[in-house]
Formats: C-alpha cells, sequence, structure tokens
C-alpha cells in the first residue's frame, strides 16, 4: 500500500540529486531494526528509492490478488488526495493495515513521500475472522495467511504518534539539506552559465571589442578582430603597437591624438578611421570608447568597440553621387516636383516649381501648399491625399491652383505615399504639370458636341413634320386623283412617297443613334432568350414569306445589360441579314459563347456576303456596303451597335463567311455596374 504521490509541480532536481539516498538507507534500515515497521522513500515518478521491512501479507497476498490489490491502491490515492493537507496522512485500508505518511517538500516542489505502516494500532486491529472471511473470499492459503497475519505488528496509537513525528522532523532535516543542496546547485549551475553567457557574448560578438589597461597594453580582444584585420587577437595582446601600425597612414596622427586623449582625459569618445588589413585590404572602422572602473570606483582602462563600417562608408559615397545625378535630373524637370507631410507642409521642390509660382525655396519649403488650391476645392485634395494607403500608395488627380497674379489655373497631379523602413507612411511626393490648355479644349469641344447634339436634335425634328406632310399629301394626291393622273404621273407619286419615307426613317434612325450616344444605360438581369424570342416575333412575317431559318441554342443565359440596347443590337443586325443577304439567304443563326470578361453574341447568315475589305469601315455613321446600292438603308444601324455595344464595356465587329454571308459579333462587359 505504499506507492508514489503526485507531485505538486514539475521538479528542476530530483530527490536522489538532492540527498544522500545510501545515508537515508542506512537511517531507514536502523529504524526497521529498532521497529519492526515497514518503511518506504518513494519519489513522485514512483521510483523507490528505499524500502526496508515490507509485511508478508501484503507482499504475499494483497499486492498479489487484483482484487486485494485494488483496495491498496484505493488507500494510495486517499494517501495522494490528502497528503499536501497536514504534516501527514494516516488511513486504514480496506485490507485491514494502517499505513502513515508524510511528504518531502524541497523549494515548494513535493519530490518524494516518505511511508511506515503495515500495521496494527493496539485495541483498534480488525477481528480475526475479518482476515479468515478475507481469505475464503479472495482465495488465499487460510494457514499462510494468518501466519503472516501473526506477523503484523501492533503499536499503540501513542507510539505511532510519536513514530510519526520522529518522521515529521526527519522529512524537515531532509527538507532543509536538500534545499542547502539546491541553492548550492542552483549558484554553480547561475555561476556556470553566467560564464558561458559572457564566453559566447565575447568571443561570438560580430564587432571587435576590446579592453585596453591602464599601461596601454591589451588586457582581452575579442577573437572578431581577426575577421576584421587579419590579424589575430594574442597578437594585439603581445605587441603594444601593432593596432597604431595599421592605422591608414592619413589617419594616424589623428587617431594617436585620440588614443592618447583615451587614456589620459579617461572619457568616452569615438572617431572613424582607416586601417590596413593584412592582406593589404584598406578598411573604414567606427571606433568607440568609454573608460572602465571597478565596483570601487578604480579606474581599469579603456573599453572599446570597433565596427567594420567600410560598406557603409562606400553606400554614403554612392548615396552622395546618386543624390548629385537625382538634383540634377529634378531640377531639370519642366513637370513640376515637390515633396510635403502628412499635413501638407512642403519639404522640397524643385526649379520648376519655384519658377511657375514665383518664389524662392526658401519661401516655400516649410509651409503649406493648400492656401494655393481655391477654398472650394481645398477639402477634397486633402480627402484624397489621405485616401493614401500603403496598399495604394499612388494616385493622380485634377484639380485648380491659385497663381501668384491671382490666375485659376488647372493641373494635374500623380502623388506617392512614401513610406519609413518599417512600413509607416511620413511623407508624400507629387509630380504636376498644368493642363489649363488640356482643360479649356475639352470644355470647348463638349460645347461645340452639345451644339451638334442640338443641331441634329433641331434638323431631325424639321424635317420630320415636313416629310410626313409630304408623304400624307402625296398619298392623298395618288388616292384621289390617281383616275387624272397618267401612268407618268402616278409613278412620280410613288417616288416622292417612298422619298418621303425614307427622310422619316433616316430621321428615326439619327434620333436612335443619338439616343445611343447619350441616353445612359438602365442595367438589369435580362434574359437572352427573351430579347431573342422577341426579335423573332417582330420579324416572324418577313421569315415566312422569304422562307427563311431563324435557329438560336436551346440554353441562353441571363446577361447584366440594358434590354432596350440588346433589342436594337440583335434587331439591328437581323434586319441587316434580310436586308443585304439577298435571294440567296436562307438560314440566320444566332449563337453565343463567353470568356472571363466578356459575353459574346454572334448573328450569322448565309447570303451573298460581302467583300472583306469593306467590313471594317461599316461601323461608321452613313457608311454603306457597296452593293447597296437599290436597298434602302441610313448608313447608321451597324453605327448604332458598335455605339451601344461600347457603352456594355464591349465592342462590335464582322467577318465575312468562307462560304457566303457574313458575321456580325457584338461583346458585353461582364463587370458592369
Amino acid at each position: 500500500m505504499m506507492e508514489a504521490t503526485t507531485a505538486s509541480k514539475e521538479t528542476k532536481y530530483t530527490l536522489h540529486e538532492l540527498v544522500d539516498i545510501d545515508q537515508l538507507d542506512r537511517l531507514m534500515g536502523l529504524f526497521n531494526k529498532a521497529t519492526g515497521l515497514a518503511i518506504a522513500v518513494i519519489d513522485n515518478k514512483g521510483t523507490i528509492l528505499v524500502a526496508k521491512g515490507w509485511q508478508k501479507i501484503c507482499t504475499d497476498f494483497h499486492r498479489r490478488n487484483p482484487k486485494t490489490n485494488d483496495r491498496c491502491v484505493e488507500s494510495d490515492l486517499y494517501i495522494n488526495r490528502c497528503i499536501g493537507q497536514g504534516k501527514y496522512v494516516e488511513y486504514q485500508c480496506k485490507n485491514g493495515l494502517v499505513d502513515m505518511a508524510a511528504p518531502i517538500i524541497i523549494a515548494g516542489s513535493h519530490l518524494a513521500t516518505i511511508y511506515y505502516g503495515q500495521f496494527f494500532i493496539e485495541g483498534e486491529e480488525p477481528p480475526r475472522t475479518f482476515f479468515e472471511t478475507q481469505a475464503k473470499t479472495f482465495g488465499f492459503d487460510l494457514d499462510r495467511y494468518l501466519e503472516a497475519l501473526d506477523l503484523v505488528p501492533v503499536i499503540s496509537r501513542e507510539k505511532a504518534h510519536r513514530i510519526m513525528d520522529y518522521y515529521v522532523a526527519l522529512v524537515h532535516f531532509i527538507a532543509e539539506t536538500g534545499l542547502a543542496r539546491y541553492r548550492q546547485i542552483e549558484a554553480e549551475t547561475a555561476l556556470r552559465e553566467s560564464e558561458a553567457r559572457f564566453r559566447i557574448f565575447a568571443d561570438f560578438t560580430w564587432d571587435w571589442e576590446s579592453w585596453m589597461g591602464s599601461d596601454g597594453s591589451y588586457v582581452y580582444v575579442t577573437p572578431s578582430v581577426e575577421r576584421i584585420t587579419g590579424y589575430r587577437a594574442e597578437e594585439f595582446i603581445r605587441e603594444r603597437k601593432l593596432l597604431i601600425d595599421i592605422v591608414h597612414p592619413e589617419d594616424r596622427s589623428a587617431f594617436a591624438e585620440h588614443l592618447q586623449k583615451e587614456l589620459v582625459e579617461r572619457k568616452e569618445g569615438n572617431i572613424d578611421f582607416r586601417i590596413i588589413t593584412r592582406v593589404g585590404e584598406e578598411r573604414w572602422i567606427s571606433h568607440y570608447c568609454q573608460p572602465v572602473h571597478d565596483q570601487g570606483g578604480a579606474w581599469l582602462g579603456v573599453r572599446a568597440s570597433n565596427r567594420d563600417v567600410s560598406e557603409h562608408k562606400h553606400v554614403e559615397r554612392e548615396l552622395r553621387k546618386s543624390e548629385t545625378r537625382y538634383r540634377a535630373i529634378v531640377e531639370d524637370q519642366t513637370e513640376l516636383i515637390c515633396r510635403f507631410s502628412l499635413d501638407g507642409v512642403l519639404t522640397y521642390v524643385n526649379g520648376a516649381y519655384c519658377r511657375y509660382f514665383g518664389k524662392e525655396q526658401e519661401e516655400l519649403i516649410g509651409n503649406s501648399f493648400h492656401p494655393m488650391i481655391p477654398e472650394e476645392e481645398r477639402d477634397l485634395v486633402i480627402a484624397t491625399l489621405r485616401s493614401l494607403t500603403p496598399q495604394n500608395p499612388l494616385i493622380t488627380h485634377e484639380h485648380r491652383v491659385i497663381t501668384p497674379g491671382g490666375d485659376i489655373r488647372w493641373h494635374r497631379w500623380t502623388n506617392r505615399l512614401i513610406l519609413d523602413q518599417n512600413g509607416n507612411p511620413y511623407e508624400l511626393q507629387a509630380v504636376g504639370r498644368d493642363i489649363t490648355d488640356r482643360k479649356l479644349a475639352e470644355a470647348t469641344l463638349k460645347e461645340q458636341s452639345q451644339k451638334t447634339r442640338l443641331f441634329a436634335y433641331s434638323v431631325s425634328h424639321d424635317l420630320k413634320s415636313p416629310a410626313i406632310a409630304i408623304h400624307g399629301l402625296t398619298k392623298l394626291l395618288r388616292d384621289k386623283y390617281g383616275k387624272v393622273l397618267d401612268e407618268k404621273g402616278v409613278e412620280y407619286c410613288d417616288k416622292v412617297l417612298q422619298a418621303s419615307e425614307h427622310l422619316v426613317s433616316l430621321v428615326q434612325k439619327i434620333n436612335m443613334y443619338i439616343s445611343a450616344k447619350e441616353v445612359p444605360l438602365h442595367l438589369e438581369n435580362c434574359r437572352l432568350k427573351e430579347v431573342v424570342r422577341f426579335v423573332r416575333d417582330n420579324f416572324e412575317i418577313q421569315f415566312n414569306l422569304r422562307n427563311i431559318r431563324f435557329v438560336e441554342p436551346l440554353d441562353l443565359p441571363s446577361i447584366h445589360a440594358d434590354r432596350t440596347a440588346l433589342l436594337r443590337i440583335i434587331s439591328n443586325i437581323v434586319d441587316n441579314a434580310l436586308k443585304y443577304g439577298g435571294s440567296k439567304l436562307s438560314t440566320i443563326t444566332l449563337s453565343n459563347c463567353e470568356d472571363e470578361d466578356f459575353h459574346i453574341i454572334a448573328v450569322e447568315d448565309d447570303g451573298v456576303g460581302m467583300s472583306g475589305s469593306d467590313s471594317n469601315e461599316l461601323f461608321e455613321i452613313f457608311t454603306r456596303r457597296k452593293n447597296s446600292t437599290g436597298i434602302e438603308g441610313t448608313g447608321l444601324g451597324l453605327a448604332i451597335i458598335k455605339e451601344l455595344a461600347e457603352k456594355h464595356g464591349g465592342t462590335a465587329w464582322m467577318e465575312v463567311n468562307p462560304k457566303g454571308g457574313v458575321t456580325v459579333s457584338f461583346s458585353i462587359a461582364k463587370n458592369l455596374s
């Protein structure tokens, strides 16, 4: 019934490392001989460190039978739960014997448990019939079992507690002994670790570190000196003048003076100088030194840190050259270039910027550029600049500025957010140019375009009313006086009717073209199947009269587009096929496909076709096929198709089929919003 308890926390050392177990074993052996009681010391991992005098009733019977062993385990679990609640634990197991235990705790860690037990308390022992029944229940040899029972010690409760008091005192002694050893081990370990850390730090430092004594000779030099100079640390310690000897001749005087000040004035200082390495290479050294004192304040010499900064010096030289080239390029630019802080204060301006605003650099740098922007646009410009982020650091925008003479000019600026080494914004750079002339030209063009549109609307409106009137009067003349007119007169009436109808159609096409350019799209999810069905129904009479088949796919997708525009595009293509396909036309086929960015719809006919040389020109306004003589048309149908396709982010094109006929295709962008 004596097993290890669970440790209170993870331990750094075992009891075996902190206590002389052999000596403890001898003490426990003497105790067993004196009392006849079973004793044990078991660590928190279950290892038995000391075991003396275990009773045969436990070793030969209770621990060997699975069921009685479960009772022993129950005793162990109880001790494990209660071991920390008092100075010791007493428990009588279900097999009838008594155990007592006390924890051995060192430096707050429960390292082991000391047990004595496998005895009876005088006057409290179970009746003999309990053990006879137990032997019968678990199949023990009764005679041998009772013989083992008679060997179990019986002690008074007073004696049991005196013995446990002795063990508690022994546990305290073991704990104190272990704690002293624990502290000794910790101190020795800390010292070794400290020495190891110092040695690692000193021997593996990248820079060349040294300690020069009060007499100017080296006490210690790090091994890294060989990487920098080519000379070993032992050579500097052995040869006092070696440091001065390897300093570049041009820097030797200044360095010797600095070294003398170190030893005389005993103050910290720094100097950059060059050395010549063992292989003749020139290197730059950045030297920093400070005095060394002991705890009593006595001066022990000078500690120095020497860093190889050759690469840094090279970068500095190249940076100065690069800056000179950069400034020459920037200053010669005609664009306005400036840099400014996040709150708009200028930190740099080039010559073109100064000339444009008629000020010197000193007048501009340190001041905000915000007053140069008209007040009504200032907040928008500031908000635009503040929208820049490390993920989106570049933006181009246009705004007006106020010149020194008070004129308002238009500028186009490209602004870039400048980040520091940690990726945080700290400044902006801007490149700008005056675009006033372009803005004026755009305004003029827009005004002229507006006038042209108004003129087109006016002309189409003014033409439509007379054309309708001519058509009506001529029809009335033919219907009422046709019998009076001769054959030529009727023919002339028909030609006037035909011309007026063509004029009305032209006016309608012009209005449709202007509408295609000006009216905004009304985007919706259009079921292409329904759009195509509407077109087919609209042309059904012509299809039937000319015995033309209209073929379409069984499945057509939904497209995000303007439904009216889709109807116009497909209707115009089908109308063109009917007009120009001739007598050969027998089939019009609609198909669709798509790629990652576009829906593509094609309408193919098998009519007379055309030459490929003029197919690309037909999408221009008022352009007709060379073989269209005698066919009514305005030259605007394909232009309307192209205009509407481009408003949908796509385009339109025509291909001449090798076997006759043409295919007109158009694309619709998928990302319309």
